[in-house]
């Protein structure tokens, strides 16, 4: 899995992570890990394409966003890395990673 988000700012309880993926084994590990650190965990449907997505991450107000990792089966298939740099495309002030 792979985490993007701006580390100069951090994560702060009752922030919002984004978890843009389909089922893995990462799943639970992510869930415990933000209700430990009183994180609030979203769940983006591996599906969306560009404006789906900026639509979820800007209103959900998402800090932090964990997805397939670069290589990854799910990664391809997806085509996560296309959909990702359109988003950027769309809204650069998003994530500065």
């Amino acid at each position: 899995m792979l985490m993007l988000t701006d580390w100069q700012k951090g994560l702060n309880r009752g922030d919002v992570v984004g978890l843009w993926s389909c089922n893995t084994y990462y799943w639970p590990q992510i869930l415990y890990a933000c209700a430990r650190l009183g994180l609030i965990q979203c769940s983006i449907n591996p599906a969306y394409q560009a404006d789906e997505l900026n639509y979820v991450l800007r209103n959900a107000q998402v800090k932090a966003l964990f997805m397939p990792g670069v290589g990854s089966k799910q990664y391809e298939l997806n085509k996560f890395g296309d959909v990702l740099n359109n988003v950027f495309q769309l809204d650069d002030k998003f994530m500065k990673i």
